[in-house]
């Protein structure tokens, strides 16, 4: 019995992700090497640090030159690598120059930033190879072009604008429900739209949300942008949307003209956010009045008429 319950505990442990931290000098003699590597730098007794940790092992089994830092144990050496906040994940090149990530912090997405540094910027492809090359990543943008210089005389004029391509590619790889990073906070917050915030810290329910919530978003994108907060990362938003920083998964739409703040606990579908957002529009919800963190709803916030 003693040596079955012992099996278990040590099957378990074996299923449990956990932290394997180089040393200083492991990191050091990793970089020097000659092959790329991948490095996590994190604060093991922080939430956000502690949601990275199953999505690193997965990732360590497909790149195994992965490695992690425990910045609460080798200080200085995260001094030395100017981190302004954890966890901070970084791609150093065999050729010496360095690339920060800062998308979602999930397996797919480190996994293909990875993948997209170590192809070159441009790759030329058959017309065979064009169609698996088209799937390579989140966002692939492939040029057709003839031999005949000039044909495109005539047919790049939508193109012939500076900064035309580069907004053609951001407006095609932005989603309609986006995960609010570090990388791309400024850009929401200077946007000009209204920002729907919907906040979780597990990513499968964040990520159950962008799915149910996209044709919605789609037909409010003229006005309001949705994003997904990983409440983990961004526990101090919570307080300053009105919402208690313990919830488990809330909702808070902000207002980009007047700053005013509605947020929202309670059944988080589609249907019920629609709901709330035509009653915000409606003038049947009062925003946050600015002190304490609103209660769990059954319904919407509404007005109440003094007469």
């Amino acid at each position: 019995m003693f040596l079955n319950t012992v099996g278990l505990v040590l099957g378990a442990a074996q299923l449990v992700p956990c932290w394997k931290f180089a040393t200083a000098d492991e990191f050091r003699s990793a970089l020097t090497g000659n092959q790329d590597t991948l490095v996590a730098f994190v604060a093991p007794s922080s939430a956000a640090s502690d949601s990275l940790e199953p999505q690193w092992a997965e990732v360590h089994q497909e790149h195994p030159n992965a490695i992690a830092v425990d910045c609460l144990h080798d200080h200085s050496l995260c001094d030395e690598t100017d981190l302004a906040s954890f966890p901070a994940i970084r791609l150093y090149l065999k050729d010496g120059s360095m690339q920060r990530y800062r998308g979602p912090r999930r397996t797919k997405d480190i996994t293909a930033f990875v993948k997209r540094l170590s192809r070159p910027v441009i790759t030329y492809v058959t017309q065979n190879a064009a169609s698996d090359f088209s799937k390579s990543d989140n966002v692939v943008l492939v040029a057709r072009l003839a031999n005949n210089d000039d044909s495109l005389r005539f047919n790049a004029n939508d193109l012939s604008a500076v900064d035309a391509l580069q907004s053609l590619i951001r407006q095609c790889s932005t989603p309609l429900v986006a995960q609010l990073t570090r990388r791309n906070e400024m850009e929401h917050f200077s946007a000009g739209k209204s920002l729907v915030y919907f906040f979780a810290s597990d990513h499968e329910r964040r990520e159950e949300y962008s799915s149910d919530i996209r044709q919605l978003a789609r037909n409010f994108r003229e006005y309001l942008n949705f994003v997904t907060v990983d409440s983990s990362e961004y526990s101090d938003m919570l307080l300053g949307l009105g919402l208690p920083k313990d919830v488990s998964e809330a909702l808070a739409l902000q207002n980009s003209q007047t700053g005013q703040i509605f947020p929202y606990i309670g059944k988080l579908d589609t249907k019920s956010v629609e709901s709330f957002i035509v009653d915000i529009s409606e003038g049947n919800v009062q925003p946050w009045d600015g002190q304490s963190p609103v209660a769990e709803q059954d319904g919407v916030q509404s007005v109440h008429n003094e007469l």
